[in-house]
């Protein structure tokens, strides 16, 4: 019976992997079938077999080391290396393991071994390593993104922000030292430079921008990477060479940091000690950071220029600038409260009555509701905010904040109420009025070091018993606010401006200097005055003076949040360029019963007014992109539908503060942000009257 040996050939022939044998010397004497069909190289069974012949000649040196170690010592062989392969024509890795086999003396005897092709698991591996490189890239580059992004919020110094940067760099690229250059009036300043020698420093600052200046100055030129390998013999170094003496590298990668408007902004500079180029992963790091520090460098210029606007502002007289910025602010955050009230209310009402969630979207909906109060508070300011006044008895609004200024003042103050007995109404704008309010409470609080009193106190005053405002008419009775508190005071030569737009006395980051310009804003929009009592040491009273209103019933009682809008039918076409604004419409009509069709620009909205002559209403936002506003769309719309109904919304627009709930040519009018009660009341209102 033959033995697992008595044809050891025929089983090496048989088998599909590469099996070979070797002398004690380390000779190859025998290989199957598979190594010639698979290299190409015949295998000559009777001589000595030159396999080195198909290894990779990269593979050569360390392939013949570990092999001639192994014959030495008698130890198993094991290597990795490249063999050709003939059907690919190409060289592809393989796993080779030998095992000498002994004679009783304990010599070798011969050298039995195994190639094993495995150059798809280690495609496989490199791809995973790979794969985990890139990721462990990509969590670096999210971290110092998430620093450099904080430090911004922060409004730390620019150079402190570059520092990040330059440390983070020297940690990814092993063997480097990066720099920043900032590009200044056709020169090169430090930005950040940690490890670089301060000869280096001060010999590169104010380095001209232009071809030869380096690697930095020519690549701020060419507005281009410039990758230099060895900066003692480059000729784009040559007019800098007493620069290389300064400093301990070889090569240069110098990648400019472009701005938005294409505009140079700095150069990143990476010194190498090895003279050679980046990899590409490098490089593809180094373009990812320098998106950073363009970030950083422009908002910190943003920031320089908008101080030096709200420098600006203060010296000017006029409020141009701000009716500009203040409106075009309140067309755009009205839009996004649209979105967030009318959401927030319609999920108030689906979510079960008293639950945890319908408590959220209603604690949604009340700070959306807050966040329209200070719009309407930034229009109150600028003289652009239609207010919405209506009779308030100020001793119940009062005392109605109050577990809300307590909370303003915190522990440390005590809160007094001292409010006249008799009631006093007024006809003012109630959530200004709380506003206004509310900021006086924090300029009281942040008067008060440590502890004190704050005192919120209501009167009935006239010329008789008060010093009234020189512009407040004498022949009339007021009801006189006051907010007192025992803090600091207010020094003489502050008192005059502490109306003034954008000015303040308090610590950087502590106040936007739009406090008192608000109060003082809706004041008078609300036919009153403001007068300022304060020392140095001895506190600060604000005085707000309202004319009293008489023989006024005010209501009472409180309005449920939870309302539920009235439905109705007909075909409404939404024109609205917001997205966001215009799917919330598109779903809240649908789902309080009608037909609605959508545009998102005027063009748009004039070809479905052709394409459907049945539509009985037109809600078309005002100020829009494309050369047609809602005015000019209401318009034409009437030329091709007498009979339609229209009305108008808009976040902010200068035609809608003039009107009250409906224009001369008889559009309604709704301002933004609403509630969907508000919108399903209009719509259902306007439907049900005539087109005039």
């Amino acid at each position: 019976m033959p033995t697992f040996t008595d044809n050891p050939r025929d089983m090496a022939e048989a088998l599909p992997s590469m099996i070979w044998t070797a002398t004690p010397s380390g000779q190859v004497d025998y290989v199957n079938h598979v190594f010639a069909h698979y290299t190409g190289h015949p295998a000559n069974q009777d001589d000595t077999i030159d396999w080195l012949a198909v290894v990779h000649p990269d593979d050569h040196e360390s392939t013949l080391r570990i092999w001639g170690n192994c014959i030495a010592s008698g130890a198993k062989y094991q290597a990795e290396f490249r063999i050709f392969h003939k059907p690919s024509n190409s060289y592809r890795w393989h796993h080779v393991a030998a095992t000498p086999h002994h004679n009783a003396d304990g010599t070798i005897r011969r050298w039995y071994g195994i190639t094993t092709d495995i150059h798809d698991i280690k495609l496989a591996n490199r791809a995973v390593d790979k794969a985990h490189d890139e990721l462990k890239r990509v969590v670096a580059l999210q971290a110092l993104e998430s620093k450099v992004l904080d430090a911004i919020s922060q409004e730390r110094e620019l150079q402190d922000m570059l520092d990040i940067v330059t440390h983070a760099v020297d940690g990814f690229i092993p063997e480097v030292q990066s720099s920043i250059l900032l590009v200044k009036n056709g020169r090169l300043w430090l930005g950040s430079a940690p490890k670089h020698p301060q000869d280096y420093i001060e010999a590169i600052n104010g380095i001209s921008v232009g071809e030869g200046n380096g690697s930095c100055g020519t690549s701020a030129a060419r507005q281009e990477p410039v990758i230099v390998t060895d900066i003692n013999t480059d000729p784009l170094w040559a007019s800098v060479n007493d620069l290389v003496e300064l400093i301990d590298a070889k090569a240069c990668w110098s990648i400019p940091v472009i701005g938005a408007t294409g505009k140079v902004l700095a150069t990143f500079g990476i010194y190498s000690h090895h003279p050679a180029p980046p990899t590409d992963e490098q490089l593809a790091t180094i373009n990812h950071i320098c998106q950073f520090v363009r970030v950083a460098i422009e908002r910190t210029q943003q920031r320089e220029a908008a101080r030096q606007i709200e420098r600006q502002l203060r010296l000017s007289q006029s409020r141009e600038a701000i009716v500009k910025l203040t409106g075009g602010l309140a067309h755009d955050f009205n839009n996004l409260l649209t979105v967030i009230l009318s959401n927030a209310g319609q999920l108030a009402e689906e979510l079960t009555e008293g639950s945890e969630h319908q408590e959220m979207a209603l604690d949604i909906k009340r700070a959306a509701r807050r966040g329209a109060d200070m719009i309407r508070n930034l229009l109150s300011f600028s003289r652009q905010q239609l207010l919405q006044p209506k009779p308030v008895h100020v001793n119940s609004l009062l005392t109605g904040m109050h577990t809300l200024a307590e909370r303003v003042l915190d522990s440390r103050i005590t809160l007094n109420l001292a409010l006249e007995a008799r009631p006093a109404t007024i006809m003012v704008d109630p959530a200004q009025l709380e506003n206004a309010v509310l900021n006086l409470l924090l300029n009281a609080r942040d008067a008060i070091q440590n502890s004190g009193t704050v005192t919120l106190r209501t009167r009935t005053v006239n010329h008789y018993n008060a010093a009234l405002p020189r512009t407040l008419p004498v022949n009339a009775t007021y009801l006189l606010l006051e907010v007192q508190d025992d803090g600091h005071g207010i020094a003489p030569d502050a008192r005059e401006h502490i109306f003034d737009p954008f000015y303040t006395t308090k610590d950087v980051g502590n106040g936007s200097g739009l406090g008192l310009s608000m109060v003082d804003g809706f004041v008078k929009q609300s036919k009153g005055g403001v007068a300022v009592t304060s020392a140095l040491g001895q506190g600060t009273t604000i005085s707000l003076y309202f004319p009293v209103m008489a023989d006024v019933v005010t209501a009472s009682g409180a309005k449920s949040e939870i309302e539920t809008p009235p439905s109705g039918t007909g075909k409404i076409l939404v024109v609205e360029d917001e997205p966001a604004v215009q799917t919330t419409l598109v779903r809240q009509l649908q789902k309080l019963g009608y037909q609605v069709l959508a545009a998102g620009n005027g063009h748009e909205g004039l070809l479905e007014l052709q394409r459907h002559p049945d539509i009985d209403l037109l809600l078309t936002d005002m100020m829009m992109p494309g050369g047609m506003d809602g005015q000019q769309l209401a318009t034409l719309a009437r030329r091709h539908n007498p009979n339609i109904r229209v009305v108008l919304s808009s976040g902010y627009s200068h035609k809608l503060a003039k009107d009250q709930d409906r224009t001369a040519e008889g559009y309604w009018l709704l301002p933004k942000p609403y509630l969907r009660i508000d919108l399903a009341t209009l719509l259902k209102k306007a439907l049900a009257t005539l087109a005039t």
